[in-house]
């Protein structure tokens, strides 16, 4: 026979009615909502199902909360999370499956990590990390060791002798054997790309205890201001992104030193304990975080990356989506120009909040704050190899936002499917239309009249110049990647008079397989040569901002740069061919 509280009801009664997400928000349901908080908080919750429906309904409430006590009450019942999920643990002998790689209190994560983010979660908590089953990695192991170990020192792993386990415990000095902070800091050697592809090749399980800490999803802060509550039901309408972006700027501020960290902290634990890793959170810069205040209690983050570890050509941001404190969602933007690819996601506790103007608030931060004049969207953010968005129907959401297909053939299918929704408010578009509407990008125009801006970015995307860089590469020097990167950064060098040569020579490296491709780079003016040199400098700068404003106001670069993607991809499917983002963006990782 179901448990029942004080008030008569049965638990899993109460739990369906807290876990109810579009509860309306007047004072009479506010202290409903509070009540049966009060009361499942006095409860044991043996059942792992009724345990979750809590958790995320005081999750939603603690991020969107009526009244100051009803933030308090889902406080509470989330700071009793991971009591009761040991007590549950405990009762059934192991963690139940319903629990397991859910990211609350009390759980563990437990993944196949990159070297970044093992070394990150090392530092950040070096007592609730450890590496699982070596023992079954110990042949992986012993062939990547010795490759990071002198000489001297690998002849000890040599025929056998001493076993890769052996020889960490016997030369450790007070670490456990199973410890990343010891094992991952020998692939650690400044920026080199192989030794992290050694650690990724090893395979190797990173263990993450997540307990009562502040890196679960059900304990993760950020800094916060006074508290906001609802005062009404969200509304379901969608904001005008072009009227949004031209709205009077955001409050924003460049945050330094300890709130820089809290803030990183938060933003990499956030996703982590989701099972996801995030480039622009692993190398976020404490010396380029800004928080704007978007209202209603939503504060956006924005995290520059690190110098050492930014793309070659493009400009590239993280952001966290935070209100009352609770993280609800993140993403980032990839720029170049005026030109920017937004990737957003919203945390699915919190999907039935107000989404979309959440989306809008981001946009009008990037207009602002990056002078970012036309969207692309990435297929798979409304359903290319992304069954989620398929079902969620995620097509219809950016539509009504104002994002249109960039191909001609899927903009008429959608203008058919537009019409039959019109017609009949009952028709749901089949899966196999959205899949093949994703087949596609998506764009917007963020000024009017936005004929200029979509002629110049038609199916233009940045990662087919990296393309074109290869086919030069493979063309002309019959792919001897060594040879062409130092006749690429001769050429470059010439052309900038040897402007580039001081602590942005690395930038120089990088960028200048790109400038490469302009023909008549020698040809170009003193004047616009000297605005490159400055662009260069700047790419190497405290914060990747001024690269993309320099970026904007070098016409020619920009001119030259389209033309070689237009030239390079011409006669092909363009269009239709815009690559998934992968480890640069949101990485899925493989959990066990």
């Amino acid at each position: 026979m179901p448990r029942r509280v004080a008030s008569g009801l049965p638990i899993p009664v109460l739990v369906r009615e807290i876990g109810s997400r579009r509860a309306v928000s007047d004072s009479r349901a506010a202290k409903r909502k509070t009540r049966v908080l009060t009361a499942l908080a006095a409860t044991s919750l043996d059942e792992p199902a009724d345990l979750l429906r809590l958790h995320e309904s005081a999750l939603l409430l603690r991020a969107y909360p009526d009244s100051h006590r009803s933030l308090r009450e889902a406080e509470q019942a989330l700071r009793g999370i991971a009591a009761r999920v040991r007590r549950i643990e405990r009762r059934a002998g192991e963690m139940p499956d319903l629990l397991d790689a859910t990211g609350i209190a009390g759980t563990t994560v437990t993944c196949a990590f990159s070297l970044p983010v093992a070394l990150r979660l090392a530092a950040r908590y070096p007592s609730a990390v450890s590496l699982e089953d070596l023992e079954e990695a110990e042949g992986r192991l012993g062939e990547a060791l010795p490759s990071v170990l002198l000489p001297a020192e690998a002849e000890a792993l040599s025929d056998g002798y001493v076993l890769p386990r052996e020889w960490l415990r016997r030369t450790g000095r007070r670490a456990r054997t199973g410890a990343p902070p010891r094992l991952a800091a020998l692939f650690n050697f400044e920026d080199d790309r192989v030794r992290a592809a050694l650690w990724t090749a090893m395979d190797l399980t990173v263990r993450w205890d997540l307990g009562a800490g502040p890196g679960s999803r059900t304990l993760c802060r950020a800094p916060s201001g006074p508290p906001a509550f609802r005062r009404c039901v969200a509304r379901r309408s969608r904001p005008d992104l072009v009227s949004e972006a031209r709205k009077e700027k955001l409050p924003i501020e460049l945050v330094r030193s300890l709130e820089a960290r809290r803030w990183i902290d938060a933003a990499f634990a956030a996703v982590t304990a989701r099972f996801r890793e995030m480039h622009t959170f692993v190398h976020a810069s404490e010396r380029d975080v800004w928080v704007a205040e978007a209202g209603d209690g939503v504060r956006i983050a924005l995290f520059g990356v690190q110098p050492e570890s930014r793309h070659a050509l493009r400009a590239f941001y993280g952001f966290l989506l935070v209100r009352n404190g609770v993280p609800v969602g993140y993403g980032d933007a990839v720029m170049l120009f005026d030109w920017g690819e937004l990737n957003f996601h919203v945390f699915e506790t919190f999907r039935q909040a107000d989404s979309a103007s959440l989306y809008a608030s981001v946009v009008r931060l990037l207009r602002q704050q990056f002078g970012i004049r036309y969207l692309h969207l990435n297929p798979y953010q409304f359903g290319r190899r992304n069954e989620e968005a398929i079902r969620t129907g995620a097509f219809w959401f950016y539509e009504k936002l104002g994002f249109r297909p960039v191909d001609r053939g899927l903009a008429r299918l959608w203008r058919s499917e537009r019409r039959r929704l019109d017609r009949d408010a009952s028709y749901r578009t089949p899966a196999a239309t959205l899949r093949k509407l994703a087949q596609g990008a998506m764009g917007l125009a963020l000024e009017s009249p936005s004929a200029p801006l979509e002629r110049c970015y038609a199916g233009f995307h940045p990662v087919r110049l990296a393309l074109a860089v290869s086919r030069r590469i493979e063309g002309l020097h019959g792919g001897d990647r060594a040879a062409a990167g130092r006749a690429a950064l001769d050429r470059a060098c010439g052309a900038l008079h040897g402007e580039g040569s001081g602590g942005d020579h690395g930038a120089l490296e990088r960028i200048a397989p790109f400038l490469d491709l302009i023909r008549d780079l020698e040809a170009w003016s003193p004047g616009r040569r000297r605005a490159l040199a400055e662009l260069v400098r700047a790419k190497a700068g405290e914060s990747e901002l001024g690269y993309l404003r320099a970026t904007q106001k070098h016409r020619a670069l920009r001119d030259a740069l389209l033309a070689v993607s237009r030239q390079g991809e011409r006669g092909s499917r363009a269009a239709r061919e815009t690559p998934r983002p992968r480890s640069e963006s949101t990485r899925r990782v493989r959990r066990d």
